[in-house]
């Protein structure tokens, strides 16, 4: 990072002076009375800037609440550890072995009460993470896989 002269600190800071800085630290920890956040919501509101929202349904990936479904009864560590032995300790997608920690089984459909051993695959950490961003694309990709692996 350069070093900046004090004249040049100056002249930034006359430039700035009533304009809000693009970033904003989010003054994580710091506990504020109703009354504090209030007035803090006011303030940005009159200069035109909407304050974060922290409801979950107006985030894009939000799903209707489906994360908090419970899974069957037939999900359970046995299941699980006989999709990974059907697949050989393999991730499906970049084809690691597993080593000392299991991997995670996938939903393909992304259905948490569909446990047919069809609809379930083994995937690394890595690769699981993947598969929760642009879902349709996963399904379609996967879908694809198992339907070769079972003409195979």
């Amino acid at each position: 990072m350069r070093k900046l002269t004090k004249q040049h600190k100056q002249n930034i800071s006359k430039a700035m002076r009533g304009k809000m800085p693009k970033y904003i630290p989010n003054n994580k920890g710091i506990v504020r009375s109703e009354k504090n956040k209030k007035k803090i919501s006011n303030t940005l509101k009159k200069k035109g800037i909407k304050p974060p929202v922290a409801r979950m349904e107006n985030h894009h990936w939000w799903r209707g609440g489906i994360s908090f479904e419970e899974y069957t009864v037939n999900w359970n560590e046995t299941l699980k550890r006989s999709i990974r032995e059907r697949d050989k300790y393999t991730c499906q997608l970049c084809l690691d072995q597993q080593s000392d920690n299991a991997f995670d089984v996938h939903h393909i459909d992304y259905d948490k009460k569909n446990c047919n051993p069809i609809n379930l695959i083994p995937l690394c950490e890595s690769c699981h993470s993947k598969t929760n961003y642009n879902r349709d694309f996963w399904e379609t990709i996967l879908k694809m896989y198992v339907f070769s692996r079972k003409w195979s």
